[in-house]
């Protein structure tokens, strides 16, 4: 839950604030668009004038064949170099879906089992945890989200040399299974970190070279880079070009590669011959990737690096998406129907998905009745202005004073939280007292949430003051609270990333005890 909270503010920070004025037409020299997608280019340079990105670029493809491929404004701007489809773009989060093939590929071989534990294939540093067993956290539920690891990004900018940039760290540090492993799913970089480092553990050779013999070369995903900072479309902030960023968790966002190089990646997965590429897995190693999926927390489904959502507009679509501060990315797959389409750019999230769906909607007609369709529904009316809603009567199973320690690799930090039954709270950390920064709330199966500001001492949330915290805390067998207490910049921030650290509380007064929940 509270990567979402992080999540946003990070992509709020993440859209170009400016673009450098007399940008390139629509589209690269010499690309024609075909007729099928011709109103997409229009709608793409109103796209880029509104977010104020840099570029995109596209690719599409239907039952083997590539139909469109095109570039859209300037790569990098002060260069005055137009994108391309050969354009190198920071992957995000569709680097997962990478790591996964990868993964695959390994199991095919009998190098690694998805139902062994994860540390069996880890070196020194380890996942952990001080109330579960770490042998539950298995390849399988690291690689769907559902191991018990919970909120973590980590960047190192070019500009930054003292960034602590060892992964032995990240592992060591922050690998903390928070939650019964098997009992939930929390999307975690963490857990792809950790599967990149595994990677490299059992391939005996870096990730990046690992994925680059076994994936890249093989499929002739030529045009692809292992990490953010070098051969790839910048990042602009405030017209100015922004430093490089290196990814922490290499095997959830450090890659990088062309519009082109990624449609063939989808080709690959929707099983379609690809030109100059030879087959890495096989068709049931591929279909297990995609449909072995586990519940997430709204209406999609996640596989083994990769997204699923069973009625996208009336059609089942198999996807891997991100955003990061510098780079989105976007790769859909439609298996029924044999497409797969790519968007890219260098900003954070400059409406891919509905450059996306306006492609998908030129290709399938009932997609694009279906768009037109929400498009056409009105808004609902705001509702009339009331006073606050009163508080659940639930909370007060939590009111009282709260005390205990987050657990951090530098230490324990006493915290102290005194709940209302209405929701207020008020809270020390370290001593130093403040206001929380908005009401208790329950969530999920017995939950609670707390918001703070605070400083818990660590190198790596020192480097963006002031950050905020949130608290995820469920009640355990003896009526104590645990979970995790997560931190993230504020708003506007260079990103410093999102950090978690165990907690423990006790209640040192209380009405009676809160319910336990299966946490």
């Amino acid at each position: 839950m509270l990567k979402s909270i992080a999540a946003g503010a990070a992509l709020g920070a993440a859209l170009l604030a400016a673009s450098l004025p007399g940008g390139p037409a629509v589209g690269a020299p010499g690309e024609r668009t075909p007729v099928a997608f011709a109103a997409t280019p229009p709608y793409v340079d109103q796209v880029l004038k509104e977010t104020k990105a840099p570029s995109l670029a596209v690719a599409v493809s239907r039952n083997g064949k590539v139909l469109w491929e095109q570039g859209f404004g300037w790569a990098d701007p002060q260069a005055r170099i137009p994108a391309t489809p050969h354009t190198i773009y920071g992957l995000a989060s569709v680097t997962k879906s990478i790591t996964s093939t990868e993964l695959m590929v390994l199991r095919q071989r009998g190098a690694i089992d998805l139902d062994q534990p994860l540390n069996r294939y880890l070196g020194a540093a380890k996942l952990s945890s001080p109330a579960w067993d770490a042998n539950q956290a298995t390849v399988r539920r690291v690689a769907t989200h559902t191991a018990g690891l919970t909120s973590f990004d980590a960047v190192c900018y070019a500009d930054e040399p003292d960034c602590d940039r060892s992964r032995d760290d990240m592992l060591s540090r922050h690998g903390v299974i928070f939650w019964r492993p098997g009992s939930r799913f929390d999307y975690s970089n963490l857990g792809y970190g950790a599967l990149g480092q595994a990677i490299a553990h059992v391939t005996g050779r870096p990730y990046a070279e690992a994925v680059r013999r076994d994936v890249f070369a093989p499929l002739g995903m030529t045009e692809c880079a292992a990490d953010r900072t070098a051969r790839v479309a910048p990042h602009y902030e405030d017209g100015a070009r922004a430093p490089a960023q290196e990814a922490l968790a290499q095997g959830a966002s450090s890659l990088a590669c062309s519009a082109d190089a990624l449609l063939r990646f989808g080709m690959y997965q929707l099983g379609d011959a690809v030109a100059g590429a030879r087959p890495i897995l096989s068709p049931a190693a591929l279909k297990a990737m995609h449909d072995e999926t586990v519940a997430t927390d709204d209406s999609l489904r996640y596989g083994i690096g990769w997204w699923v959502n069973p009625d996208q507009h009336g059609y089942r679509v198999v996807f891997a998406s991100g955003g990061t501060a510098d780079s989105g990315a976007l790769l859909y797959t439609f298996p029924t129907e044999d497409i797969a389409i790519v968007v890219l750019g260098n900003a954070g999230d400059p409406r891919l998905s509905d450059v996306a769906d306006r492609i998908a909607g030129a290709l399938l007609p009932r997609y694009a009745a279906d768009l037109a369709r929400g498009a056409a529904a009105p808004p609902p009316a705001a509702p009339p202005p009331t006073a606050p809603p009163p508080a659940d009567p639930r909370l007060a199973a939590f009111a009282g004073v709260w005390r205990g320690a987050i657990s951090t690799w530098k230490g324990v930090v006493p915290v102290v939280f005194e709940v209302a039954p209405s929701g207020e709270t008020k809270a020390s950390i370290a001593g130093a007292p403040f206001k929380a920064e908005r009401r208790a709330r329950l969530y999920g199966d017995g939950g609670l949430l707390l918001g703070a500001h605070g400083d818990i001492g660590t190198p790596e949330t020192g480097r963006r003051r002031p950050y905020r915290m949130g608290f995820e805390l469920y009640p355990d067998a003896a009526g104590d609270l645990r979970g995790a207490a997560t931190t993230w910049q504020d708003p506007g921030a260079r990103n410093g990333g999102v950090f978690s650290y165990w907690v423990s509380l006790k209640r040192a007064t209380a009405a009676g005890p809160p319910p336990s929940g299966p946490r």
